[in-house]
């Protein structure tokens, strides 16, 4: 259970195959609840009233790219990764970890591990 120490990931997908594979990734790795959104729109929302302790972000989405959610993880030091099917198409303007899909299980955790952990 290596993410155990997570309590809450915020998960940005509109994709229901992927959302349903990664919350149980996750439940299985010890996170106790996985808040999904399909849209950067709701994603802020959560952010602003839940903000969770980390965060899975698909880079575009229902309602465009997910820019914006980027900069406001950031701003508020929730940690989080992204996913593409591209490698890293905002230029490495969100200083965040880059996961291509499709990902395996072990990368998603990987991925996850590096970046809530202490640097």
């Amino acid at each position: 259970m290596k993410l155990s120490h997570l309590k809450t990931v915020l998960h940005l997908e509109d994709e229901m195959m992927l959302v349903m594979d990664l919350e149980e990734l996750m439940r299985a790795q010890g996170v106790a609840e996985v808040l999904h959104c399909a849209t950067a729109r709701a994603a802020i929302e959560i952010i602003n009233t839940t903000p969770p302790d980390a965060a899975v972000v698909d880079a575009y989405v229902r309602d465009g790219d997910t820019q914006a959610v980027a900069a406001l993880l950031k701003a508020r030091s929730i940690p989080f990764i992204m996913l593409s099917g591209a490698s890293d198409p905002f230029d490495n303007r969100t200083d965040a970890i880059w996961v291509n899909k499709p990902a395996s299980d072990e990368d998603m955790i990987a991925a996850l591990v590096m970046a809530t952990s202490p640097s």
